[in-house]
């Protein structure tokens, strides 16, 4: 089986991690807060700090999705919500009249709970595992695939080219900008050998338009005058995308994610003396 890396051990890392490890696979988990001091929920509401967790100790209601993918890879992850009085909620059952229900329903049954005792159950559970491993507080900076301390984020490192990235079928696209299976990672300890500019960009089509019509003013005085001036800025309103994302680790890599701004229609009156 794979040796798997995690970033982030809250809840979809931990999660992941249980359902991976289920399957045979060795995971490890870097995670930059320090791990709760405490098996017990209520402690952890008090005592866990997880300042890197947004409304970390507001309510929280999990779906009945969730409590049974965990019934199927870490049920003791459910006992352990029981033994740490966690009240199980089945929204339908609340709603349907009790003549109705039929033992299916079950299946709608979920968790509501305070985050702090459902991520240390997850957390409980998964130290458990024999091949899980953490690595925390620690915390993740950018890939050295150099061997000389330069990550990507440097901009001095660069990927291995196998093929021409402009070319290919279904590139020049918003969601595909350029054909991203061109570049690999080069071994360890190794530079890549693609050059700058690789990858080209799309060009700027804009037009800005202004027009200004001058009205003398002399039967105030000599000189003066009214001007009266629109500019257009983009004036056809052609869309312009940005450049593409480069990062091989992000999300949204070979995509373009933003443009240049609309038309934009200014308009100035200027009294002149």
């Amino acid at each position: 089986m794979a040796e798997i890396l995690i970033i982030g051990a809250g809840i979809a890392g931990l999660g992941a991690a249980l359902g991976l490890e289920a399957q045979g696979n060795t995971v490890t988990i870097i995670e930059q807060d320090p791990p709760a001091p405490t098996t017990s929920g209520d402690a952890a509401f008090e005592m866990w700090d997880r300042r890197n967790v947004p409304q970390f100790r507001q309510a929280h209601g999990f779906s009945a999705r969730s409590r049974t993918l965990l019934l199927k890879y870490a049920p003791g992850v459910v006992a352990r919500l029981a033994a740490d009085g966690i009240v199980e909620s089945n929204a339908f059952k609340l709603v349907a009249p009790p003549e109705i229900h039929e033992p299916d329903d079950d299946a709608f049954t979920g968790f509501m709970t305070r985050r702090p005792a459902f991520e240390l159950a997850l957390r409980l559970e998964a130290e458990d595992r024999p091949r899980i491993g953490f690595m925390c507080p620690e915390t993740v900076s950018g890939q050295d695939l150099t061997g000389t301390s330069y990550t990507a984020s440097s901009g001095l490192v660069l990927p291995n080219r196998v093929c021409n990235p402009n070319s290919g079928a279904n590139v020049h696209s918003q969601l595909r900008w350029f054909n991203t299976s061109c570049f690999t990672n080069p071994a360890f300890g190794v530079w890549g050998n693609s050059a700058l500019g690789a990858v080209t960009d799309p060009g700027i089509n804009n037009w800005n338009i202004s027009t200004a019509k001058r009205f003398p003013l002399a039967f105030i005085r000599e000189g003066h005058a009214l001007e009266l001036r629109s500019d257009f800025l983009n004036a056809w309103n052609h869309t312009q995308w940005q450049s593409s994302d480069k990062s091989m680790t992000s999300a949204t890599y070979g995509r373009i994610t933003s443009t240049r701004p609309a038309r934009q229609i200014q308009f100035a009156l200027r009294y002149l003396f």
